[in-house]
């Protein structure tokens, strides 16, 4: 039911419509009579608006209001009274004069449809190579088309690769919801913009750097960064954290395409004498100089308090005397 309405539409739909407009019609056809060209169900159906992506009944009467300006529906029933809205469809094909002039030079041109068919065997398939050629039955739908779109053995197994058929760059764009007219720029990776912003950081101090030499300045900082075992996270706070002279020593290395390397750039390591820890300066550790040092004892609160305990009592005795 709606085949072939559905492929009238798909092919002879008016240009005016829109991609939107143009769903419903194809949805709406899917569910038409083929006979009386009416729709089946309700317009506003659920299972009809999920299918023609529209969200709800209002948008979707605003679509068949422009399908009828289009000259593609009219309506025959109103809908009122309990009763379903139903839509008829127009006819879109237009009628092709497959005659040809007979008085043109070269003869006149016979086709398949005329009378010469008759008591010969029909093919279902096309012409044959062999000798005297056979007869080829076009698909009911050639009548009407002339200039098809597609090939007229249709086949269910055919895949989008497939050379026979027409291949658009548009569908893939529209296929991915990209606007043809406006596209959209491609937005740059978030690091990118981070340097970018860097770069510019070092431009703006005036330092005679300019742009390009200033990516490299940072490029080279985050090569030594990452050598060091901390890559940057966050170039914003990274950059300022560097001086003018630092900028420009930068600089200088990145034009000779010398990094710096990371033991120079990292304190040395120094160990614990005794205990081979790392430590910053030279020597024992904080545990080890403990362990060698003579355990002293530090009053705690309760001896302090019988101190000044005893000393109120020696007062007052002395007082009293």
């Amino acid at each position: 039911m709606g085949y072939p309405i559905y492929r009238e539409v798909m092919d002879f739909a008016p240009d005016t419509l829109t991609h939107r407009e143009k769903l419903v019609a194809l949805v709406l056809a899917d569910d038409a009579n083929d006979n009386t060209r009416t729709t089946w169900n309700s317009v506003v159906d659920p299972k009809i608006l999920r299918r023609a992506m529209v969200k709800n009944d209002r948008d979707m009467r605003k679509i068949l209001t422009k399908l009828k300006d289009a000259g593609v529906l009219e309506q025959v029933v109103s809908g009122h009274s309990g009763s379903t809205a139903k839509f008829r469809f127009l006819p879109l094909a237009l009628a092709v004069d497959n005659s040809v002039d007979s008085d043109a030079e070269g003869g006149s041109i016979r086709t398949a449809f005329e009378g010469d068919t008759d008591g010969k065997p029909v093919l279902s398939g096309p012409p044959s190579e062999g000798e005297g050629g056979s007869i080829w039955h076009g698909s009911r739908f050639d009548l009407n088309r002339p200039t098809p779109l597609t090939p007229h053995n249709y086949s269910s197994s055919s895949s989008p690769t497939d050379t026979s058929a027409p291949h658009h760059h548009e569908d893939e764009e529209i296929a991915k919801g990209q606007n043809l007219d406006n596209p959209t720029p491609t937005s740059p990776p978030v690091v990118d913009l981070a340097v970018e912003g860097a770069a510019r950081h070092i431009v703006d101090r005036q330092i005679g750097i300019d742009r390009e030499q200033a990516r490299a300045v940072v490029a080279l900082l985050g090569r030594e960064a990452a050598g060091r075992g901390n890559p940057v996270g966050a170039w914003s706070r990274y950059i300022t954290q560097f001086s003018n002279d630092q900028l420009r020593d930068a600089h200088a290395r990145a034009a000779a395409k010398v990094d710096r390397p990371a033991a120079a750039l990292t304190a040395p390591k120094v160990e614990c004498d005794e205990c081979k820890r790392p430590v910053l300066q030279a020597g024992l550790c904080g545990p080890c100089r403990g362990e060698q040092q003579p355990e002293q004892r530090w009053p705690d609160a309760t001896d302090r308090g019988v101190a000044m305990a005893r000393a109120l009592l020696s007062r007052a005795a002395a007082a009293a005397q």
